[in-house]
């Protein structure tokens, strides 16, 4: 008798133990390679942007050697999809654990054209086959070619006529989708992504009309808005669900207007007109509690928490997250959103407590002097030289998606006569400093407190971050704005120091 309790309780035991290994979250790597053919000699990068909906973009990038060959790998909690960009850019889906070769065509520079080149072999080739042939057909489109007429609607639809054009775009791409499966008979999976992707195009539309219509029009919020029930088909799409998460692109789209267009909205109004909720909890609480009141209690609510507190880890501000965390514990159950949240926390947490600033970085805090006072000192101290300031903060997304850009930038022009200058404003010191140990970014850094951002903003007329001024050898302003972005000035940099006859 005593032999059967033992051996019953190893049973148990034993069955304890494989439920919990299989909850256990493992990431797998995935491994592209491959070949491209008649590549570029000026241009031996190639990027893979893993999408992962509630997170921003993983970037991987690749050497090109003088044969065409590449190679890269990253770990994935979940399959999705990923941009391939050399010279263009497309889609291609990963499995976790895949091993992908593919080769192309580097020569073209349309994305339909490319798609025409590619070879798949190794893992997952079947789907691969079906998703590049349906871009090909998609991105030559009027789904996707017809600028003139999305143009024309963004900008001289009201709401009612632009809701009428949103419904045949609907129509159009749906068919297009019925079209697609019924001519080429994909396999489950790309019907999936392919259904996903198709979806979005209406969504996407409806999101970006307000903000377009405002700048084709040169319109303030204040003055043109839409109606507060405009933005309910976001509410009402079908429910989510994570076989859907193969179109990693369309769902972090998803997202991110979810977000924007439906959280912060109410967010805004539940906080001018509940008085009473401003007294019970502070600021951070009522913006995590709206989250949770704005979202459906299913996969969409676990990808807009999610992508909620990542954007705050990702501008390192940690506090936040801390004071949550048990809600975050609680709602989001997903693993391939739970688990790399609480590892990003992990990185932002370790970065923040122990800030490295890499060696060749001159970090400055300027506390006690006024602006004038601290340009006047930068143009004294890069006499002589071209001077690039960059205006960001450490909360602005934008910005800190320039940085990659602004790093190759440095590195492109180093040993000239060039000082790259960044100033932080409107951000937390010790934001500042994880953000420069996440950058691992050189050149000159520069905090202002408050008040000297204030005055730096009135003195520039800097109305939105990121924002550029770029200063002659002889101290002298000579192109200022948010357009002078690190992948758009190298010729106006050139010029300047003489590389080229202007």
């Amino acid at each position: 008798m005593k032999n059967f309790y033992y051996f019953l309780c190893i049973l148990i035991l034993i069955s304890c133990t494989s439920k919990t290994n299989k909850k256990e979250v493992v990431t797998k790597e995935v491994v592209i390679s491959g070949k491209i053919l008649n590549s570029n000699p000026n241009n031996r990068d190639i990027t893979f942007s893993v999408n992962r909906p509630g997170f921003y973009q993983l970037d991987v990038d690749a050497k090109i050697d003088s044969l065409g060959h590449f190679k890269a790998s990253f770990e994935t909690y979940t399959t999705t999809d990923v941009w391939v960009s050399y010279e263009t850019n497309f889609l291609i889906v990963v499995h976790p654990g895949d091993n992908i070769i593919l080769e192309f065509d580097g020569k073209p520079q349309s994305r339909s054209t490319i798609l025409k080149t590619i070879q798949f072999s190794g893992d997952n080739v079947k789907t691969n086959k079906d998703v590049a042939k349906f871009q090909e057909l998609y991105f030559s489109d009027e789904l996707y070619t017809n600028d003139k007429e999305k143009d024309y609607a963004i900008k001289e639809y009201d709401v009612d006529d632009y809701i009428l054009y949103l419904d045949t775009l609907q129509q159009r791409s749906t068919q297009f989708y019925k079209t697609f499966t019924s001519k080429f008979k994909p396999n489950d999976e790309t019907k999936i992504w392919a259904k996903t992707y198709t979806d979005q195009v209406y969504y996407n539309a409806l999101s970006n009309y307000p903000n377009k219509h405002r700048s084709s029009n040169n319109l303030k919020r204040e003055d043109w808005d839409v109606p507060d029930n405009y933005f309910a088909p976001l509410i009402k799409r079908s429910p989510i669900n994570k076989s859907m998460s193969i179109s990693g692109a369309s769902l972090s789209s998803f997202t991110r207007h979810f977000l924007n267009e439906i959280v912060y909205r109410n967010m805004a109004n539940d906080w001018n007109n509940r008085i009473d909720i401003k007294k019970k909890i502070d600021a951070d609480s009522f913006k995590v509690h709206s989250v949770l009141k704005h979202t459906s209690n299913n996969l969409t609510r676990e990808m807009v928490l999610t992508q909620f507190f990542s954007q705050h880890l990702y501008a390192n501000q940690i506090k936040l997250f801390e004071a949550h965390k048990e809600i975050a514990e609680k709602n989001i159950k997903e693993p391939f959103l739970k688990a790399p949240l609480f590892k990003l926390y992990g990185e932002v947490k370790k970065r923040n407590d122990n800030p490295e600033i890499v060696a060749n970085s001159i970090i400055k805090k300027v506390n006690n002097s006024s602006v004038k006072e601290v340009i006047d000192s930068i143009k004294s101290e890069n006499k002589g030289k071209v001077i690039y300031l960059d205006y960001w903060a450490t909360w602005c997304a934008p910005c800190r998606d320039e940085m990659p850009n602004s790093k190759k930038l440095m590195n492109d022009f180093e040993g000239k006569d060039i000082s790259f200058v960044y100033i932080c404003i409107d951000s937390k010191e010790d934001a500042w400093k994880a953000s420069l140990d996440q950058f691992k970014l050189g050149g000159q850094h520069y905090f202002m407190t408050k008040d000297q951002s204030k005055d730096m903003r009135d003195i520039y007329e800097i109305r939105g971050i990121p924002y550029y001024i770029l200063i002659g050898k002889n101290g002298e302003v000579i192109e200022k704005g948010s357009h002078l972005r690190p992948n758009l000035v190298k010729e106006q940099i050139e010029k300047l120091l003489n590389l080229k006859k202007g």
